[in-house]
């Protein structure tokens, strides 16, 4: 078995102590792998095999590593997969369990931890008991992750109820505190005036956009970005931090099932927590009354929520990356425009242009598709393949010879010395190939069904012609095929660069 056949997963979870940063947990957890693989293996795992979790989330979905590693898992090189404990590749729910365990068994990849290994596709009369154990531990890791997530959940809202600042990063007007060995808030003064000056300037008749324009005109600039949200503008007049209270919960998480899947949203909750805090306010109550005052007397009328764009979520400016709006007008034709226009100063242009030339490229990348069906060289790819089976062949002969060696030096046929100097060899051998097989592996042509992708291009073109079908149904085609579009007009020359899944 060689090193390089494995990978390695490393990720902190609750269980751990929660003095100990994500750094120093993940590098515990690396050297006791590290140990254990070069008493297994002889080796330590290398580094492009190591994958390490340094963001938090619960299910697979958030956690982009794991999803690297499930996604190397289909490769017939990978064996096995090393963690600390198996709770690690998951602590979420039912299905996501059911993700990591159909992943392992399928893909016959096996779980090795320091304690065992776990072998899901080997079956003991028809039943196998390292899969049964497997759900045992990771149903008992989720119960845990929902117990530890409640009496979390219970200590917040203690802590909000005294008063104190549990979020993890303050509103802007505020930096974060201690006081008495409780996390409060205490006032910026530089940011401070900024949000006097927003208060003032609304209560002049000032819009949001307006206001965030007369910022950046002055000088003052958000934290993060080179620019003014509107919608900042508008979350900061309606933020009663800056009237000394706290907010929690305001918006809740919710899952819900839509379309098959679970999805995530932070709706407004009304039923969210408001106490009074331990900070200092930065704006009087009087002026933050005026202010909700004014906001309620000018409603946003919500419009219908049908779908009328069916580029929505697809099409970005490719000069600063913003999403392009559909934009209707009374007396003219709907136009596609940057979000972020007064700052990139992107040229707009018709939507039904941008559509066709959109319909054009779909076209073209089809024709291209056929081209390719038609020149494919089978020949080319099975020589690769061939190569690869040849080197793999090379490499199972390799690892004879080092079961041999083992075998001769513990019958004491071969002496110390000439087994260092045969293993030595071995190990030149099996470099030389690895690399080799390494080589064509990451150069070998991607197999592609070219008939099938005419196919699905012929339909969704299809879809996109018909005036019949509505901009919902058309955006869902769309990003059957596509991931992004990007979008240029240069002295009123529309480009398109089409990114395909």
């Amino acid at each position: 078995m060689l090193s390089s056949n494995y990978l390695m997963y490393l990720r902190k979870s609750r269980a751990d102590d929660p003095s100990e940063t994500v750094e120093e947990v993940l590098a515990r957890h690396e050297l006791m792998l590290q140990n254990y693989a070069i008493k297994k293996f002889n080796h330590k795992i290398p580094d492009e095999n190591i994958y390490r979790e340094v963001v938090s989330g619960e299910t697979i979905g958030d956690r982009p590593e794991i999803q690297n590693v499930l996604n190397r898992m289909e490769s017939p090189s990978i064996l096995g997969v090393l963690v600390v404990d198996v709770q690690r590749l998951s602590r979420g729910d039912l299905i996501d369990c059911g993700t990591i365990i159909n992943a392992f068994k399928y893909s016959h990849t096996l779980i090795v931890t320091p304690n065992k290994t776990f072998d899901l596709s080997d079956n003991d009369n028809g039943q196998n008991y390292d899969i049964k154990i497997l759900k045992l531990e990771l149903n008992s890791g989720s119960e845990y992750l929902e117990y530890t997530k409640m009496i979390l959940n219970r200590g917040k809202n203690l802590s909000v109820e005294k008063g104190n600042y549990i979020g993890s990063i303050p509103p802007y007007g505020y930096d974060k505190t201690i006081i008495d060995k409780n996390h409060t808030l205490k006032i910026n003064d530089c940011e401070a005036n900024v949000v006097r000056l927003i208060y003032s300037l609304y209560l002049d008749n000032y819009g949001y956009t307006k206001i965030a324009n007369e910022l950046e005109k002055m000088g003052f600039y958000p934290r993060k970005s080179n620019h003014w949200n509107p919608a900042v503008i508008k979350d900061i007049l309606n933020n009663p931090v800056y009237v000394g209270k706290i907010v929690w919960n305001r918006r809740k998480g919710v899952k819900k099932l839509k379309e098959g899947k679970t999805i995530k949203s932070r709706p407004i909750n009304h039923n969210h927590l408001v106490k009074d805090g331990r900070h200092p306010s930065i704006i009087d109550d009087s002026t933050f009354e005026q202010a909700q005052i004014k906001i309620n007397n000018n409603p946003r009328i919500k419009k219908a929520k049908t779908m009328i764009n069916p580029l929505s979520s697809l099409l970005h400016c490719q000069t600063c990356g913003k999403a392009m709006i559909y934009r209707t007008y009374k007396q003219s034709h709907p136009r596609l425009l940057c979000n972020n226009q007064s700052h990139c100063h992107t040229k707009s242009a018709k939507f039904e242009d941008v559509f066709d030339i959109l319909i054009d490229t779909l076209i073209n990348i089809q024709n291209n598709f056929k081209f390719q069906y038609k020149n494919q060289d089978n020949k080319y790819i099975s020589n690769y393949q061939s190569q690869i089976d040849d080197i793999k062949k090379e490499l199972d002969k390799v690892e004879d010879k080092q079961n041999e060696l083992y075998d001769l030096l513990e019958n004491k046929i071969y002496t110390r010395d000439v087994f260092i100097q045969r293993n030595d060899k071995l190990a030149k051998e099996r470099e030389k190939a690895q690399k080799k097989l390494k080589q064509l592996l990451s150069n070998m042509p991607k197999v592609i069904d070219y008939e099938d992708k005419i196919l699905e291009f012929k339909n969704v073109i299809a879809i996109l012609k018909d005036k019949t079908i509505n901009a919902e149904v058309k955006n869902k085609a769309l990003k059957t095929i596509i991931s992004k579009i990007e979008y240029k007009n240069e002295e009123n020359r529309i480009i398109l660069d089409v990114f395909l899944k």
